[in-house]
């Protein structure tokens, strides 16, 4: 009889091996990850080199747990502006759907020799994966064309007849498609934004309208006591310039001062807070452009005194907020959190100090040519004006005026993963914004040490990249000529739904921004005193990128530790796997060498024997 015995070597890295193999086997399930993977297979409608429409056999997957990467398979390949959409559809995906990009896998398969180009499926690529992520059921005969613009705006691309005649003979049944671009087709399915593409493309509603009723959400109404004091200086300031001016003095501004102010008095007695103190501010710089015009009309050797006065003054506000400013972030980084209507009123006036900032530059440019142009006296007005709402507006936001509550956003020790998520955002909107425009507009990053002026500086930046996307894009004067009531009424539902979701956040319950909470409060009440629905429906889309842009800032502040767990498990998942595989590799070579010495062994034992 022969028989077998492991050496103490085998024995050892035998158990080893075992007890690692027990180890991955049993602590899988104890940190509770759940592992799944999910595809969805679709037509990418293309229009070729001839300007024939094509469709394009493509799968679109995701893995969870994984590490964030994005795979091209297949046989065809993908340019770098459709991976840039891919991206950005990732973007938005994530938020809507709740899901952190950074721990799934995505790869996209192109299933015909082709190489895919141009942005025009990222809102396609967005229904996808947000039904991927949800886990929604995506009908294969449905597809989709157009960008997607700040907010969540459908926007138009080029060839849409030629793409809808390919998919009418590929046999589809839905295109998704903007309202900005109609298609007599029996397949045109019309949208405005993805809230709404979504249900159309699922039949899936993401979240639920809740109505929302600012004064309710307001701690105290002391945000409102903010608005008033804001109506209340401009309005002065309107009655001291006006004394200035002769009773029979007329001219275009003073007419639309007039205007405006009798419009703040309405809305102040009609409890309209933000928009008296918006109709005073309008009123002012209008009375003061007035002033000045009269001065270039009558005594035009003054001019150049009072410009520079203005301006002048103007700069020395935007010091004086700047250092404010300043004090403000430092202070607030010493609390144990940071609500988000302060964030986001910070952000208001880091917005007006670079606004304020640029023009004083582009007039001084301008200034040195001429002082004749009408322009200049607008302008000059409007910055002076503009510099006293950065320095009100900052009072609000300084907590001297008002508290925003207990609903607290942002931790102030934890902004490192948060600047980094901000900055990768930015970085991808820009690729896109780039892409579409075939501009090359670079990003420049604020290097203050303050933390929080360096989030907020990412938070205007979005801000300002969605107002340049809609002017290089056309968007903000296209979309109104679609709007009729019924496209309003739309709008309104779904930016209420888009606030249900930051409602719904584990770490914003109450509190609101205060943009958010004025252009509520001009849309419950008489908003057709601006203009009607197309003014309302383009401040509401200005409003949609910024939702977003704090939709993100709420969910990442929830991802950063599940995302920091499950890529510490995966990391010791990894590990264990190679600590496995080498001590498997090196298992066996130890058993075959001792295997090898121990039969060399017996056979000169028994030759001996045989010998003896």
């Amino acid at each position: 009889m022969i028989s077998v015995t492991l050496s103490h070597g085998n024995r050892l890295a035998a158990g080893v091996l075992t007890v690692l193999i027990t180890v991955y086997i049993i602590v899988q399930p104890v940190v509770g990850v759940e592992y799944w993977s999910r595809v969805s297979a679709f037509k990418l409608l293309a229009v070729d080199k001839n300007g024939k429409g094509v469709t394009i056999s493509v799968e679109l997957g995701i893995v969870y747990p994984g590490t964030g990467s994005l795979k091209v398979l297949g046989e065809g390949s993908l340019a770098s502006d459709t991976l840039d959409s891919i991206k950005l559809a990732l973007w938005y995906a994530s938020i809507l759907a709740d899901l952190d990009p950074s721990v799934i896998d995505t790869y996209i398969i192109v299933k015909e020799p082709v190489k895919i180009e141009g942005p025009s499926a990222t809102v396609l690529f967005t229904l996808i994966l947000v039904a991927l992520m949800r886990g929604d059921p995506v009908n294969p005969s449905y597809s989709a064309t157009g960008i997607v613009t700040p907010g969540g705006v459908i926007g138009g691309v080029g060839g849409v007849k030629a793409k809808f005649e390919a998919a009418s003979e590929a046999g589809l049944k839905k295109v998704l498609a903007s309202i900005m671009e109609p298609v007599d087709s029996p397949l045109y399915y019309p949208s405005i934004t993805l809230l709404d593409a979504y249900y159309g493309f699922t039949g899936v509603n993401i979240t639920s309208r809740v109505e929302l009723i600012p004064q309710q959400l307001i701690a105290g109404n002391t945000i409102l006591s903010g608005f008033n004091e804001s109506y209340t200086y401009f309005i002065n300031q309107y009655r001291v310039f006006n004394s200035l001016l002769p009773g029979a003095w007329s001219d275009h501004y003073r007419e639309t001062a007039i205007y405006y102010y009798e419009r703040a008095l309405k809305a102040y007695e009609a409890g309209s807070h933000y928009l008296a103190a918006s109709y005073a501010f309008t009123s002012f710089y209008n009375i003061l452009a007035s002033y000045l015009n009269h001065t270039s009309i009558n005594n035009p050797a003054e001019l150049p005194e009072k410009i520079s006065y203005f301006m002048t003054e103007a700069n020395s506000t935007m010091v004086n907020v700047e250092n404010l400013l300043h004090n403000v972030t430092s202070r607030l980084l010493n609390k144990g959190a940071i609500d988000i209507c302060i964030i986001d009123s910070l952000t208001s006036v880091y917005d007006r100090v670079l606004e304020v900032k640029r023009g004083i530059t582009l007039i001084n440019n301008v200034l040195n040519k001429t002082l004749h142009s009408p322009s200049i006296i607008y302008d000059v007005s409007y910055l002076y004006a503009r510099s006293l709402t950065a320095l009100k507006w900052l009072e609000l936001a300084s907590g001297i005026i008002y508290e925003c509550g207990v609903n607290h956003l942002i931790d102030p020790g934890n902004l490192d993963p948060i600047l980094d998520r901000l900055e990768e955002a930015l970085r991808i909107h820009y690729a896109y914004l780039n892409d579409l425009t075939n501009s090359s507009m670079v990003l420049v990053m604020d290097e203050s040490t303050n933390k929080l002026e360096r989030l907020i500086h990412l938070l205007s930046a979005l801000e300002d990249l969605a107002s340049q996307f809609y002017s290089i894009t056309g968007l903000e004067n296209a979309l109104p000529i679609y709007v009729n009531s019924t496209i309003y009424n739309i709008l309104l539902d779904e930016y209420e739904e888009l606030l249900s979701l930051l409602r719904e956040s584990s770490v914003v319950t109450n509190t609101l921004p205060l943009s958010t909470l004025t252009l509520m409060e001009l849309v419950n009440g008489n908003a057709t005193v601006l203009g009607g629905n197309t003014y309302s429906a383009t401040l509401i889309l200005r409003e949609f990128s910024r939702l977003y842009t704090y939709l993100y800032l709420a969910r990442i502040q929830e991802w950063s530790e599940t995302s920091n767990n499950i890529h510490t498990w995966l990391n010791i998942r990894m590990y264990i796997a190679y600590t496995s595989a080498l001590l498997a590799v090196v298992g066996v070579l130890v058993m075959l060498t001792t295997g090898k010495t121990r039969s060399r062994a017996t056979s000169l034992e028994i030759t001996a024997w045989r010998n003896h």
